[in-house]
């Protein structure tokens, strides 16, 4: 592998890792969640399964949408999808293992400190996720999915399957 491909390959899972870290600290922050994340932990609320368990249920739910809007099964590009969800799933548990000895978000200090390096994280995780070029977790993959087929967009798609997300939830 040259150094250009390995560097990448190490910003993008770095990114995936920050960004399973700035929602885990915005879930203990306990003021909510991003669309991205909302149907994930939902689930994870009403099953009592880990979040990171319900983030490949919901990252599996989202292949299954792009097989019906495209009306096709494409094997490669789920397949890279399903690795990239088990991979997220698993730093989803990871990161709530390691926020659990945080003190719980009891104070207003504490809270507004949760969000704001749940948002700081959050930016520099899509920054490393998506200047990769590397393939999209599923969710942005049925977005791109969405825009195309509803020639829309994309700003515009995803402002629709973050609704539809967050209504589901």
């Amino acid at each position: 592998m040259n150094h250009t491909i390995t560097k990448r390959l190490v910003l993008y899972v770095a990114g995936l890792f920050l960004l399973a870290l700035g929602s885990t600290l915005s879930i203990i922050a306990d003021i909510g969640v991003s669309p991205v994340t909302s149907l994930a932990y939902a689930l994870a609320l009403a099953t009592g399964l880990s979040v990171g368990i319900m983030t490949v249920v919901a990252n599996g739910i989202y292949i299954i949408f792009q097989v019906i809007f495209l009306k096709e099964i494409r094997w490669k590009n789920f397949s890279i999808q399903l690795m990239i969800t088990f991979l997220f799933g698993s730093f989803m548990d990871l990161a709530m293992w390691l926020v659990k000895p945080l003190p719980d978000a009891d104070a207003i200090w504490l809270i507004v400190l949760y969000f704001v390096l749940s948002l700081i994280l959050v930016a520099f995780a899509l920054l490393f996720y998506f200047t990769t070029g590397l393939p999209t977790m599923p969710y942005d993959s049925l977005t791109h999915v969405m825009a195309n087929k509803w020639h829309v967009p994309f700003g515009k798609a995803k402002i629709m399957s973050d609704i539809i997300n967050v209504i589901v939830a």
